[in-house]
Order: structure tokens, then sequence, then C-alpha cells
């Protein structure tokens, strides 16, 4: 079964987005997907709504880290944060299929997902373009396998002016597919989350981007 991993922090405003685009997922896969949901350290009731909307063979956890709320911040503190959850989360995780990671607040279509799931079949890792409108947004996760940071811009690095659609990359943020045997060995780094979960992956397998298709941030 394909699992979807995410975690929640005063997330009531986009819960119902998030759970309309995994059915929509659903419904273009003709199969249910297993939620892996963590909720942790929120001021509303995310918890509780999250509850809502999970269904048998969901599991959701609730993951405390106690620290600070911080926006999008290039922040060691920050990263520990996310780090402590997501690899707590993937502690609890026993995949028996693809493992889909993609933030909680993301804007995607089905087709991408699908997309990076039928990649799997060739490569065990891979991740799609994150942009906020026209330009590329997590410069952080995005890296090259030179180590080099993604640039806001096309091209936005220079391994990308390639025609290949599958470009191997040095890390990735927002969204990571990954073959279970992937994601049963995957964690992210304590002071660069997703920079860090890009070398763990690199460690035993390769990290591929997807050119063709891509997640929105709001």
């Amino acid at each position: 079964m394909i699992s979807v991993v995410s975690i929640f922090r005063d997330s009531t405003g986009y819960i119902d987005r998030y759970i309309d685009q995994v059915g929509a997922l659903e419904d273009v896969l003709g199969e249910p997907v297993r939620l892996v949901l963590a909720e942790g350290d929120s001021a509303d009731d995310t918890f509780d709504k999250l509850e809502m909307c999970t269904r048998a063979g969901d599991e959701l956890f609730k993951i405390d880290h106690g620290g600070p709320r911080y926006g999008s911040v290039e922040k060691v503190e920050r990263w520990r944060q996310i780090s402590y959850v997501c690899n707590a989360l993937m502690g609890h995780l026993r995949p028996d299929g693809p493992v889909i990671y993609v933030e909680s607040d993301l804007m995607w279509v089905p087709r991408t997902m699908v997309t990076l799931l039928e990649d799997l079949e060739d490569v065990p890792a891979v991740a799609p373009l994150s942009l906020r409108g026209d330009v590329f947004y997590d410069t952080w996760g995005h890296r090259g396998i030179d180590g080099v940071r993604f640039r806001k811009r096309e091209p936005y690095h220079a391994d990308l002016i390639h025609l290949a659609p599958l470009v191997e990359i040095g890390s990735a943020g927002s969204c990571v597919a990954m073959r279970p045997d992937v994601a049963k060995l995957a964690r992210w780094g304590d002071d660069d989350a997703m920079v860090g979960l890009g070398r763990s992956i690199r460690e035993r397998f390769t990290l591929w981007l997807d050119k063709r298709v891509k997640v929105h941030h709001p």
C-alpha cells in the first residue's frame, strides 16, 4: 500500500484541502492510500480535526517538540524541531509499499504524485520541483549533487539544463517519494532537516528530481 506521510501544526485552515488532494489521488489510483500523520504543538484544534479525517488503516500520532513556531526562516532551531517530528514519525512507519513525504500545506495534483510513483520503478527516490508562483521556492532543501543550492529563477540549477526529465540531485525539500527500502532507512538531518534527508538517502541509494512535475507553496 502507498503511504502518504505529513506533519501538521496549527493547520486547521488547510486540512480540508490536504484531505481533498489525497482523495483525488485515490480516485486516480483506483485504490486507497494509507495516511501516516503527526501533529504537534498546535494552539488550535488541528489534532481533533485530523482525528475526524483519518480512517481505518490510517495512523495519527501526537508528537510535540515544545519549541516556538517559526515562519519560513533558515534557522538551525527550526530544522531541529522539524527533524525531531519527522524522524519520530518515520520511526513509526512500517512501509509495505512506496512512501510519499509531502509537506502538509502544499498544493498538488494527482498527476504529480502518480508520476513520482511511476518514477520509482526506475529510481529509488525522487522529488518534484517546488514552486511558489513562477519562482523556485525551496531553495534551502533542493541542492544539486555538487551541493549548490537551487536558485529562484530558471534553470534553477546548472544540472537542469540537460534534456532528460530525471536529474540526480543531492537533496530536496517539500516532497520526496521513496521506495519502501529507502523509507525504512532515510532520516532527516538534526541540524539541516531535508538537506540531511538527502544525505541520508544518498548514503545507500540515489535521489532524483523529475522536472516534469511540481508542488506549489501557498
